[in-house]
């Protein structure tokens, strides 16, 4: 409501230092469930109307986790200055944002990460650029779901600290399709809730009235039409899902035998005096990526990520 969404759909991008997860929201007329329960679909602040949600667990908190493990110390404007010299579709760099399971679309907290397409020409902006869009992607997942509920919208109001990114703003209106805005005020859900102060205190009249008067667009990004038409083909191909990186790390060949649908992998994998190392794993598995947390460290949000082999679909490539 803070960004003037009883009306519109809003993609709401928390914290980029502080929060990890995104969410794609959209107000419903009446109660619309996903059958599937992908999406969360709950009563809205405005009385007799619903809205649904969309989350994605590891949004702007895979570039932090990207900034802190692999560029610690280095300025989120950097590098989010390095991936804005490379061209949309990260010279065929996927990522894979599940660093801590997921929401939406899969609802699985075993859900895996994963960088693929990696070759040794690749540098840090590439990196950078893919996760940007991998982000973007998983928000063009609870779209899609959300426009089966109650339509496809014509625009999207933005808030939240990673929401100051042009870049990533540009990548994300891009792969969506559709324009997406700035409100003068970028703390959507705090200012939603003093609006609803208001309206309860008989300083507005209606929620209508409150977000009239108080909500405004600052600016709007639209869409670069050159890179929505090259998301869209990309988005139009296989590519690993949920179930391709999965499950906790790799502990030997054994695992992989039983996880692999290749049969020169698998029979390899299978023999245990075959050091994993050694197997042909470039083409068919990727490295999976996950935080996880470290008892008895110092710090209640220490964290440490190690590395976890993923199943990337055959043909994928």
């Amino acid at each position: 409501m803070g960004s003037g969404t009883s009306r519109l759909m809003r993609v709401a991008m928390h914290e980029l230092h502080v929060k990890f997860a995104w969410h794609v929201f959209a107000p419903l007329p009446e109660f619309a469930p996903e059958t599937e329960g992908r999406l969360h679909v709950f009563c809205h602040a405005v009385p007799d109307r619903w809205h649904a949600m969309g989350v994605m667990l590891s949004a702007a908190g895979s570039l932090r986790w990207f900034r802190d493990t692999l560029a610690a110390g280095e300025p989120f404007d950097r590098l989010t200055a390095e991936a804005a010299e490379v061209a949309p579709g990260a010279e065929g760099v996927l990522f894979l944002p599940y660093l801590t399971g997921e929401r939406t679309p899969h609802a699985d907290p075993d859900a895996r990460g994963a960088f693929v397409g990696l070759a040794a020409g690749h540098g840090r902006g590439v990196l950078v650029r893919a996760v940007l869009e991998g982000v973007a992607y998983g928000l063009r997942d609870s779209l899609e779901l959300l426009a089966g509920l109650g339509g496809r919208p014509s625009s999207a109001r933005v808030s939240g600290g990673a929401a100051r990114s042009t870049l990533w703003l540009l990548i994300v209106a891009s792969v969506l399709g559709i324009p997406l805005e700035r409100p003068a005020i970028e703390e959507g859900a705090a200012f939603g809730a003093a609006l609803l102060a208001g309206v309860a205190s008989g300083a507005f009249a209606s929620v209508a009235e409150a977000v009239e008067q108080a909500v405004h667009v600052r600016e709007t990004v639209e869409p670069d039409p050159h890179w929505a038409q090259l998301y869209d083909e990309l988005t139009s191909f296989p590519k690993p899902t949920v179930a391709a990186c999965h499950g906790s790390c790799v502990g030997g060949g054994a695992e992989i035998a039983a996880r692999c649908d290749r049969p020169d992998v698998s029979a390899m994998a299978a023999d245990e005096s075959v050091a994993v190392g050694r197997l042909p794993v470039l083409q068919h598995l990727v490295v999976g990526l996950e935080i996880v947390h470290v008892p008895g460290r110092v710090g209640a949000h220490h964290q440490e990520f190690r590395f976890c082999h993923c199943h990337v679909p055959t043909g994928w490539w």
